[in-house]
């Protein structure tokens, strides 16, 4: 059984080394299709009331540029984070095609808006290092998501749904790093293969659907 760290230390290892030799051309539109599709058979109903939120991918995690640029095409409110300064929690900013980004203390992209939380939203992507196939998460270490995800209802009881993207390879068949009680559990996981192709250096914008 890992400890936390370490295998937060692995699984940045193994994402480097697998981006490194694996394969340039894996990550294609069709895939991205498919977690696209699976996360609108998820919203109530693709209207304007439906929320989704969404993380912006750094060059390390599976991309989602492209699916944040297709959701804000359609009639859906789409909401993204931001870190702001010297605070613990994320806001979340309503996104459309005339929003304003910029970079991040990080160096991620991150658009310019007041915090709407996320009440109303019908499901929540976050990113991960690991995910269980029982759901559990292995986060960065920063506890962000862990507590964005402690101010809403879990799905079993009427919340949003709460979707973990990663690569092909981050999801186990069994949690092999200790839990703690703060950790929050994921509805679902969906993954992406592996890309060695770096993300594009620009915000997400909006793109034909089709």
């Amino acid at each position: 059984m890992w400890s936390k760290e370490d295998a937060r230390r692995f699984a940045r290892q193994q994402r480097r080394e697998a981006q490194r030799s694996g394969r340039p051309d894996a990550l294609m539109d069709p895939s991205q299709r498919t977690v696209f599709t699976e996360l609108m058979k998820r919203l109530d109903t693709p209207t304007s009331k439906s929320t989704i939120a969404m993380y912006v991918s750094s060059t390390r995690e599976p991309p989602t540029h492209e699916i944040i640029s297709t959701l804000v095409a359609l009639p859906v409110r789409v909401v993204v984070p931001r870190v702001p300064s010297h605070q613990r929690a994320l806001q979340w900013v309503e996104v459309d095609e005339t929003s304003a980004w910029e970079p991040d203390e990080r160096g991620l992209w991150a658009p310019l808006g007041q915090d709407v939380g996320l009440d109303g939203c019908s499901v929540i992507v976050v990113p991960a290092l690991r995910v269980s196939a029982a759901g559990d998460r292995l986060g960065q270490g920063g506890g962000y998501y862990d507590r964005a995800l402690a101010t809403v209802a879990p799905h079993a009881q009427g919340g949003p749904w709460r979707i973990g993207l990663v690569f092909d390879h981050e999801l186990t068949a069994e949690t092999d790093w200790y839990t703690e009680p703060h950790d929050e559990t994921l509805d679902l996981v969906l993954t992406l293969p592996l890309s060695r192709h770096p993300q594009p250096g620009r915000a997400p914008t909006p793109t034909d659907p089709q």
